[in-house]
């Protein structure tokens, strides 16, 4: 029998860290195989383009800034979630628009 203090503690361990993690727009996890995906490429270049679609709140496109030297692009369909110093950003509709890069 589970007594209601228990019962309360679990549900705080296991779904307290689920709801976190649907509830974000991406998770830590999908970031961290990004970046060993970047990492682990047979050539790895020291500069070039990185396009994230989808950027939510930037926090893949913080990351790889901080750790490549590629010039960073993002878009999503709502700029009042995402700032990144130093990439750029568009606001695209995909539904309506085309994405702006070649």
């Amino acid at each position: 029998m589970r007594t209601p203090n228990l019962s309360k503690k679990l549900r705080k361990i296991f779904l307290g860290k689920r709801q976190r993690e649907i509830s974000e727009l991406s998770t830590s996890g999908i970031h961290q195989e990004i970046l060993r995906a970047i990492t682990a490429a047979p050539a790895l270049p020291t500069s070039g383009e990185h396009l994230d679609v989808g950027s939510g709140t930037g926090d893949l496109l913080r990351l790889v800034c901080a750790r490549y030297a590629f010039r960073s692009f993002g878009c999503d369909y709502t700029d009042k979630l995402l700032y990144v110093p130093g990439a750029e950003i568009h606001t695209v509709d995909l539904n309506r628009e085309r994405l702006p890069y070649n």
